[in-house]
């Protein structure tokens, strides 16, 4: 059959010969061919419709790989398992050859030959530069140039055109470049549409795409460079006369009056850059807007004047959008702005500077010397009048100095907070209440409740996803604090919709460290630890400097839960000796000790701050929780004395739960009653053990339910009253089950321990 042709009479009689009689032959055909290639007149067009009512013939349609196949593909051709950046490689093959396996194959190949592609001493691929930018192989070049020219020289024609304007284009556009009428176009595209080189998109009628991005590349490579740039500005010209004004035109216009660009066209490429950098930055896409401000910063190197403004401007702008991917470039490129503002003595850009380095989480912005002084700098040039300027860049000075200076945080906080409220300004108000709340005591929860709310409405009311995201944040955890389990999980599926819509960094660590907490709360330590994985991925390659100290904590309630303290707890201690050992540190340190049956280490840690009566932990958001890891030492040590100073501190918190963000350590309610059993008050222990019951069970956390169930069963055996005995085994019961079901070895120890 090698010398069969489609296009030979003879040879196709054969095969309807040879289908015919194929019920009495044992034999199975496999004929391949491109519809592509087949017109309205060709025989094997006609043939295939009788081949339909052929008992025994089936058509396959095969399509391009899929990015699983493609992963495959690649695993085949490396020989090993692919690491992520061969991974990457292999998803950006799959974009740029829409799974075309002679398209891979080559365009793999070729990389391999040019060098592009690289294997490092560690077993990783890297590639050099864009993948997107790699000159074509010679082979795919080939293809899709005998492909274009069987439609003949006009549509090859029309189609280098389009392949200037994009990948996607439109026929109103194209028509008025090529100087064709609409329905010539339309013509020419229906042609290549036939050839699969084009495909008409169904979702905007009048639009057009290359049926692969190689085809658009390879015809827009085999222009010449002057052709290129005169159509490029040709296009320009016309979309900028044109009524068209969708999203994404300053985009276009930027990037062809760049390609165009002449001495005469600069400062209009410039404009246009800059117009698509601003758009991007407020349309949520910072990587596209990172692309346009260092284009935009570029092209003003080559300005015949010098513009440090709008220099300083750029750097603004490009910090900004740095920020919000995380990128740890942004500090040094808003310090140069700052530095270029001082020396303009230009106070708006100053401020703005300062300000692109706020995203309105406390600890986010930078901490020195030199950003608190230059903070300084701008409140001393705006005045004390009150204005949003004022206000705002009171919470970036609230957060850059030392965090031990807590009450000047605090106050610089509340008078941010004041300003705006007397502004009545709802902007500045949302950029800044993130960073209050996280200077309230426990005291304040009903206050955070409400702020957090209002927060939320006005975020909605706004549009604004960003401070939506920051209020949902913030209002679960202080749900939490409030017992409110409902509206904890209802608020955990609106931050998951809007911080998977925005798709930033940050929010989306915020998102998976809450999911991580809540599958804690529910016993869930496989799915718990899973989700605080993603959440420390996710923050660490976001720049958050705060994503390991959070997956720390998280790590370490997760390890309590499964009975598994023992195994950080030397890494900790480690931590501890080489740190400034701040007092909250310190006494998380102690708890853990006191947990794992170091009481001796836990309670040297404890009396260092026992001394003061604890009067130095900030009071603010983290504690309640520092606190009632005291509470958990003085019980676990069996101190009078601190147990007498904490009760008295924790005691107007009693149905309060001990929560922040990643971790719990239960309610408080449960600490009172484990210091009220050292001090000899059993009734009130007992008392406030029910209490902690009843939250636990309400907000089905299992581990504290056994946690507490565990706690009366050693209170009741202590006391020895009337029927404590048999109460004691009812509730020691019930702790061994939960614990067995849900692997909570730590509690299943301690219960074998005291005899279960």
């Amino acid at each position: 059959f090698d010398d069969l042709h489609w296009a030979d009479a003879a040879s196709l009689h054969v095969l309807r010969h040879i289908v015919a009689t194929a019920d009495e032959m044992a034999v199975l055909i496999l004929c391949t061919y491109r519809h592509t290639d087949l017109g309205q007149d060709h025989p094997l067009t006609a043939m295939l419709a009788d081949f339909h009512r052929q008992a025994g013939v089936a058509r396959l349609r095969l399509v391009g790989l899929g990015d699983s196949e493609i992963v495959d593909l690649v695993t085949a051709v490396a020989g090993r398992e692919l690491d992520q950046n061969a991974v990457d490689l292999a998803h950006s093959l799959r974009r740029e050859t829409d799974g075309n396996p002679f398209f891979t194959g080559e365009l793999l190949r070729h990389l391999d030959e040019s060098g592009a592609l690289q294997y490092t001493g560690d077993g990783s691929w890297i590639i050099e530069g864009d993948l997107a930018d790699t000159p074509l192989p010679a082979s795919v070049r080939d293809v899709v140039a005998r492909r274009v020219a069987r439609l003949g020289a006009e549509v090859s024609r029309i189609l280098s055109i389009a392949s200037v304007i994009g990948r996607d284009f439109g026929v109103e556009v194209l028509a008025r470049v090529c100087d064709r009428t609409e329905d010539a176009v339309l013509d020419a595209l229906d042609s290549a549409a036939t050839a699969a080189v084009v495909m008409e998109r169904d979702s905007a009628p009048g639009s057009y795409r290359f049926s692969h991005a190689l085809i658009q590349r390879t015809l827009y490579e085999d222009l010449s460079a002057a052709r290129r740039t005169r159509t490029h500005q040709r296009v320009a010209e016309v979309i900028e006369a044109s009524r068209f004004n969708d999203r994404g035109r300053n985009a276009e216009l930027a990037r062809h009056w760049v390609a165009a660009i002449r001495p005469a066209q600069q400062e209009k490429a410039l404009y246009y850059v800059i117009q698509a950098a601003d758009e991007a930055l407020a349309a949520l896409a910072p990587d596209d807007a990172i692309s346009w401000y260092r284009q935009a910063i570029d092209l003003t190197v080559h300005q015949p004047v010098r513009d440090d403004e709008l220099r300083c401007r750029l750097l603004v702008g490009l910090g900004t959008a740095q920020h919000q991917v995380g990128s740890s470039h942004h500090r040094q490129t808003l310090i140069e702005a700052v530095g270029l503002a001082l020396e303009l003595n230009n106070t708006d850009l100053l401020v703005a500077a300062i300000l692109a380095a706020d995203r309105g989480v406390a600890g986010t912005s930078a901490t020195d010397v030199e950003w608190v002084s230059a903070t300084q700098t701008a409140l001393d040039a705006i005045g004390p009048a009150d204005s949003r300027a004022r206000a705002r860049l009171l919470t970036v000075l609230s957060q850059s100095i030392d965090a031990r200076d807590w009450r000047q945080r605090r106050d610089l906080i509340t008078d941010a907070v004041a300003v705006a409220r007397r502004l009545d300004d709802e902007v500045a108000l949302l950029s800044i209440l993130p960073v209050a709340y996280q200077h309230h005591g426990p005291e304040a929860l009903d206050q955070r409740l409400s702020e957090t709310a209002e927060a939320l409405e006005i975020a909605t009311r706004l549009g604004d996803p960003l401070s939506g995201c920051n209020a949902l944040f913030h209002r679960i955890d202080a749900c939490m604090q409030a017992a409110d389990i409902a509206a904890v999980d209802r608020h955990i599926a609106e931050l998951s919709t809007l911080a998977r819509s925005t798709a930033l960094p940050l929010h989306l660590w915020q998102l998976h460290m809450t999911l991580s907490f809540r599958a804690l709360v529910d016993g869930d330590c496989q799915l718990a630890e899973a989700e605080a994985d993603i959440a420390r991925d996710v923050g660490t390659a976001g720049g958050h400097a705060e994503a390991m100290l959070a997956y720390g904590a998280q790590l370490l309630e997760i390890r309590r839960n499964q009975g598994r303290l023992a195994e950080i707890v030397d890494f900790l201690s480690e931590v501890e000796r080489d740190s400034s050992s701040a007092i909250g540190f310190r006494q998380l340190i102690a708890a853990i000790y006191a947990d794992v049956g170091r009481l001796t280490e836990a309670h040297a840690l404890f009396e260092l701050d026992l001394a003061t009566e604890f009067e130095e932990i900030a009071r603010d958001e983290t504690w309640l929780t520092i606190i009632s890891s005291c509470a958990i030492t003085a019980v676990a040590t069996n101190d009078e004395r601190g147990s007498a100073i904490l009760y008295e501190r924790l005691v107007p918190y009693e149905r309060t739960v001990a929560a922040m963000y990643a971790t719990t350590t239960g309610t408080i309610a449960r600490h009172l009653g484990g210091l009220a059993r050292v001090l000899g008050n059993y009734d009130t222990s007992e008392a406030h053990f029910d209490v902690a019951l009843e939250i636990h069970e309400h907000i089905g956390a299992p581990y504290w339910i056994a946690a507490t169930l565990t706690d009366q069963r050693e209170l009741l055996m202590e006391r020895n009253g009337p029927n404590d005995k048999e109460r004691a085994h009812a509730a020691s019961e019930r702790a061994q089950e939960i614990a067995e079901r849900r692997g909570f070895a730590g509690l299943l120890q301690r219960l074998s321990a005291a005899g279960t």
